[in-house]
């Protein structure tokens, strides 16, 4: 059960990728798969919920490096889509509904990124982390704090860089 008073987090794709990419793009002090890492470190001792959408599974197995199955990291990944770790929640009407409500205040956002923003807000996320530039970087969206990849949880000693 995960403690009262954690943040529940939805990571846009681009967080899963750089894991089995090992992006070395810098946020909040450290390398972007760091902060991934870190997230996972803090679902697994339950100090944080991990939150991801069918739109999130479809985008990280479809990379290409994803493909590469005798790499470690990648089967970590991928069995973590297997896990009761992460709170999955598939694209359904009600999500669809709410991408094109979105669409509204957001018009310039690909379908994708609004896809992704309802499914956070559906699934009641304090926070979705994000690099994309096409999300609004800042904003609060019916209780959803979009942000830069940075760590909102946390962090014991070997989580840190």
């Amino acid at each position: 059960m995960t403690r009262p008073g954690r943040p529940r987090i939805y990571a846009d794709s681009c967080i899963w990728i750089s894991l089995i990419t090992y992006d070395r793009e810098i946020f909040d002090g450290r390398q972007r798969w760091q902060i991934g890492q870190s997230l996972l470190r803090a679902v697994d001792r339950r100090d944080a919920v991990a939150l991801a959408s069918a739109l999130v599974e479809i985008e990280v197995l479809r990379h290409p490096e994803s493909k590469q199955r005798d790499r470690e990291h990648v089967r970590l990944i991928r069995s973590l889509f297997a896990s009761d770790l992460v709170e999955w929640a598939d694209v359904d009407r009600l999500v669809v509904r709410e991408a094109a409500e979105l669409s509204d205040q957001y018009p310039r956002m690909a379908s994708a990124d609004l896809v992704h923003m309802a499914t956070a807000i559906r699934q009641h996320a304090d926070y979705l982390i994000t690099n994309d530039r096409g999300f609004p970087h800042g904003d609060t969206i019916k209780g959803v704090q979009i942000i830069s990849p940075s760590v909102v949880w946390q962090e014991e000693l070997r989580d840190m860089p």
